[in-house]
């Protein structure tokens, strides 16, 4: 036997002084430790990863067409339910839903808008004509009146310019 053979033998089968309950005891522990903290970081590195993914689908998903149209559907029925605690509303139609963003000049064109302030909304139904001012601040029906449906573009466009469509205000 070569010399190199004979050491490693005899180091292997060197005696100590310890059981071999405390041996296996002191040798297991410490890799033991190690394991936990290593499955305690990769855990959190896991959570960590799937909550930024998460995030990210969110986002985009807000960001993306149907998103918005599902928040608009959302926000639509949530007015029409609040506005249908005061009054009755046609069942058989879906209002087109504008914010009021300059009530003084819509006011000075048309008595309808006298008591509107900004933010108010603006329910139209066209199929029973009939128009509707809401205000969510305040929590009231502010005026009820039937709609007319002209063929002057030129008074249309400038209604147009003032009231802004609800899904265009959520870009």
């Amino acid at each position: 036997m070569s010399e190199e053979t004979t050491r490693v033998r005899r180091i292997i089968t060197k005696p100590t002084n310890k059981s071999p309950k405390e041996d296996d005891f002191e040798n297991n522990t410490r890799p033991r430790i190690k394991s936990k903290k290593k499955f305690w970081i990769s855990g959190f590195i896991i959570i960590f990863l799937l909550a930024i993914g998460g995030g990210l689908y969110y986002q985009h998903y807000q960001n993306s067409p149907t998103g918005k149209e599902a928040k608009v559907k959302a926000e639509t029925a949530a007015l029409i339910k609040e506005v249908s605690k005061y009054m009755i509303l046609p069942a058989d139609d879906q209002p087109a839903i504008f914010d009021i963003t300059d009530p003084a000049q819509l006011s000075a064109q048309q008595a309808f808008f006298a008591d509107a302030i900004q933010g108010d909304k603006l329910l139209v139904y066209s199929k029973t004509a009939k128009a509707i001012i809401y205000s969510p601040s305040r929590k009231l029906i502010v005026n009820v009146g039937p709609v007319t449906f002209d063929q002057d573009t030129a008074g249309a466009k400038v209604i147009e310019s003032i009231l802004t469509p609800v899904a265009e205000t959520e870009e």
